[in-house]
């Protein structure tokens, strides 16, 4: 069952000191930059895997591969998290990366039903899988 987690725009707003300011990135494993003719932008559609993690205690509440398998989206479509989309943005195809994600980009306040509380940070681990350009040459 894939979580409408990552699906939802997020609700954005800070009622606590977070954290996290910002989405910290760390590439897991890195395409060279030669073999990198396509890089993720916004509007592009893109293939991912991930899975979804709460930074508090490293608990999975999603991930793809438990679900109907890799997830398509237009980055900046709003269908996603902010701190997703800004994670995604500049990966290359193949390219696996570790976004830590502050509550404020991702939900915030208000959490996810039971599965994401208030406040929390998350972790996505992520493999773009492809990217189509949205820009017509």
């Amino acid at each position: 069952m894939r979580l409408s987690a990552v699906l939802l725009p997020a609700v954005i707003g800070r009622a606590f000191v977070q954290a996290l300011d910002d989405v910290e990135t760390t590439v897991l494993s890195g395409i060279p930059e030669a073999q990198c003719p396509t890089k993720a932008a916004i509007g592009d559609l893109v293939t991912v895997e991930y899975v979804g993690k709460l930074l508090a205690d490293n608990s999975t509440f999603d991930a793809t591969k438990e679900s109907d398998g890799p997830f398509k989206f237009v980055i900046g479509s709003s269908h996603i998290i902010p701190g997703m989309e800004k994670g995604i943005v500049g990966m290359c195809i193949g390219e696996k990366r570790s976004m830590k994600i502050p509550s404020s980009m991702a939900y915030g306040e208000r959490g996810f039903f039971s599965v994401i509380p208030p406040n929390a940070d998350l972790i996505f681990d992520v493999r773009l899988i492809d990217a189509v350009s949205s820009k017509t040459d």
